[in-house]
């Protein structure tokens, strides 16, 4: 490969892709730290996480979050009122089933950084 000239100094085309691979490894990197302190955060101190505050505010404080309507076997209805905390339950599901889908492209950044390097270093050979 032919240097590229640029600013009286040369950059290797190689070069360029492996701080391409090394840089999607460091942003992936960050990402997990950053869901590993809210997590932690979360479970320390939930008083203090604007995530937690906003699901504690969504869900109201005197009417029930959610109904199920039942049938009887003669085909009458009934309505069951769900609890305030098994409503919390289901938000804090949805807000896990949100923290493992940034996590798992978390993950997929750092796997393709690391492809992007490995594929330059067999290359290089």
């Amino acid at each position: 490969m032919t240097p590229i000239p640029q600013q009286g100094f040369t950059v290797n085309n190689n070069s360029l892709i492996i701080a391409c691979g090394w840089l999607l490894i460091a942003c992936g990197m960050a990402l997990t730290m950053f869901i590993a302190y809210t997590a932690y955060q979360i479970l320390a101190y939930p008083q203090d996480v604007a995530l937690v505050q906003y699901v504690i505010s969504q869900i109201p404080a005197a009417d029930p979050s959610f109904f199920v309507i039942t049938m009887t076997e003669n085909h009458e209805t009934s309505t069951i009122a769900i609890p305030q905390s098994f409503a919390l339950i289901i938000y804090l599901l949805f807000t896990l089933l949100a923290f493992r889908v940034v996590s798992s492209c978390s993950v997929e950044i750092i796997r393709a950084g690391v492809q992007i390097l490995t594929q330059v270093r067999n290359r290089e050979k």
